[in-house]
């Protein structure tokens, strides 16, 4: 009978040892939290779930970069299609860009003291800063800049509104102090300051700026874009798009005399009838970098006056030369500090638009010549928008959400506690058993 109880209590020692264990890791766990909550998952910034392959890539290519980082182009086929006019619509000789293909590409609305406006391409260099040809702001003395609306994030600036398009005015100006309109290529650069920030967005978004030693990039492919004239005489409703080699300036001054074209310009050829027209200046040369990014290295400033299709070289305004101009007036005119608000825009479109338009008159002579003076000519275009159509524009800041995991650090107090009370079980387990056994 002694074996018995023996047994029996040998039993109930091994079986409470074992409760003691059970109930002492069960209290450890309860105050030591897991390495790896799932808290953590929810940091990361973007779910690809359920994405094809091709998707999943192009959304993690957008997380890791920042809106901010210039350059960056919307791909083509990541993007609907850009209109249904089937790209007939052209700059001159090119094709419908895709709708924000170009982030950075802006549209301006250029307002004139004397109650003229204009029409002019421009770019996107900075949150507050609009780059421009000088001609846009400043055509004469009678015809000086009073205020401008830009479009950024546009494709159809004849549509009442556009999910992406947004519109900021500008009232400040900054012409390079060598411009002259009376002289060819003469400081024909300028920068409009904006009177709120930028908000960046993958439709939005700045294009990167030519340094001070660039190449010449003589036979180099170059995409010109703008909504100018194309061909069939009209302004373009979309954005479109060009792209042409560039061509050196000896070959240049060879068709508009040698002092129409100077080491501060660039040309490009217009073989093929392939070229920018009246509608496009200020707008952006674009280069295409290894990296895939692109570079701005020229601003449209002029075509032969024998027609934007004739076959004669564009000319530009080669931006290394005035790249140490465009950062330092950036740098002097910039608060310490910028503050990206929501803006709410009202914008009233003129029924009448005139088109600035710089011709270059081409001449076989190879000595310097008066007649190769630019002639300025006044397209007026009449567009079919309501005489007054007001447009909200709200910018909304976009926010980064990050997920925090949030651990307690176990204390030596919950540990104690948690292992006393597991002792104090199993021993009150043992002693009844004991006791049970023995009656």
């Amino acid at each position: 009978m002694k074996m018995d109880v023996k047994k029996v209590g040998s039993s109930h020692f091994v079986l409470a040892i074992g409760i003691f264990l059970g109930v002492a890791t069960l209290g450890l766990c309860t105050v030591i939290p897991l390495e790896n909550s799932a808290a953590d998952d929810a940091v990361l910034p973007l779910s690809v779930k359920g994405l094809s392959a091709a998707a999943a890539s192009w959304t993690n290519n957008i997380s890791s970069r920042s809106f901010e980082e210039c350059g960056v182009a919307n791909s083509n086929s990541l993007l609907s299609a850009a209109s249904d006019d089937g790209g007939s619509s052209r700059i001159v000789g090119g094709e419908t860009a895709s709708p924000n293909e170009f982030p950075w590409q802006a549209y301006l609305n250029v307002e004139m003291t004397s109650g003229d406006v204009y029409s002019c391409g421009g770019t996107l260099i900075a949150d507050r800063w609009i780059l421009t040809a000088a001609f846009c702001l400043l055509r004469s003395a009678e015809l000086t800049f009073k205020s401008v609306e830009v479009y950024l994030g546009a494709h159809d600036v004849t549509a009442t509104s556009e999910p992406n398009r947004r519109v900021y005015s500008g009232t400040e100006i900054f012409v390079h102090p060598d411009y002259n309109n009376n002289i060819a290529g003469a400081g024909e650069i300028a920068l409009i300051k904006l009177t709120t920030a930028v908000t960046y967005t993958q439709y939005i978004r700045p294009v990167c700026l030519a340094t001070p030693n660039e190449p010449d990039y003589v036979d180099s492919p170059v995409t010109v874009t703008g909504w100018g004239i194309t061909v069939d005489g009209s302004l373009s409703q979309y954005l479109n798009k060009v792209t042409v080699p560039v061509i050196s300036n000896s070959e240049c001054s060879s068709v508009y005399g040698s002092d129409s074209i100077t080491d501060k310009q660039m040309c490009t050829s217009g073989a093929g009838g392939r070229g920018i027209c009246g509608g496009d200046n200020g707008g952006p040369m674009n280069f295409k970098q290894s990296d895939g990014t692109w570079k701005q290295i020229g601003i449209v400033v002029f075509w032969s006056s024998a027609g934007c299709a004739s076959g004669s070289p564009s000319g530009y305004t080669r931006l290394s030369s005035y790249s140490t101009w465009v950062q330092d007036t950036v740098l002097s005119n910039t608060p310490t500090t910028t503050t990206t608000t929501t803006t709410s825009t009202t914008t009233t479109k003129p029924t009448t638009t005139t088109t600035p338009t710089t011709t270059t008159t081409p001449t076989t002579e190879t000595t310097p010549t008066t007649t190769t003076t630019p002639t300025t000519t006044t397209t007026p275009t009449t567009t079919t928008t309501p005489t007054t159509e007001t447009t909200q524009t709200t910018t909304t800041t976009p926010t980064s959400t990050t997920a925090t995991s949030t651990t307690s650090e176990p204390s030596s107090a919950n540990q104690s506690f948690a292992f006393l009370s597991s002792a104090l079980i199993s021993i009150s387990l043992i002693i009844n058993l004991k006791m049970s056994s023995l009656q």
